[in-house]
């Protein structure tokens, strides 16, 4: 992500996991964040929604300013296809 002339770096790996006979698909994973934090999170993805709790832990030189907490973030994101032409799209 890039604001301004600050960048960020994450590297990370997800997981998802899909319920046979459930619409629903469950999502979990792990990220670094370059010199600032270890991010953790869980999910579920049902219909076009992903509901997910993430915490992100600080690990920089500025965790002594937080007292050494992290943060609990929750988002909600839509998806929506989209038909161009003969092929689909699902973006956000």
């Amino acid at each position: 992500m890039r604001q301004r002339n600050v960048n960020e770096l994450n590297f990370g790996l997800r997981s998802f996991n899909e319920i046979k006979g459930a619409d629903l698909t469950l999502i979990s994973g792990l990220q670094y964040r370059l010199n600032d934090a270890v991010i953790g999170h869980i999910g579920v993805f049902y219909r076009n929604f992903i509901y997910r709790i993430s915490y992100d832990l600080n690990v920089s030189p500025l965790s002594k300013f937080s007292n050494y907490r992290g943060g609990l973030e929750f988002s909600l994101t839509f998806f929506k296809t989209i038909n161009r032409g003969g092929s689909s799209y699902s973006g956000s």
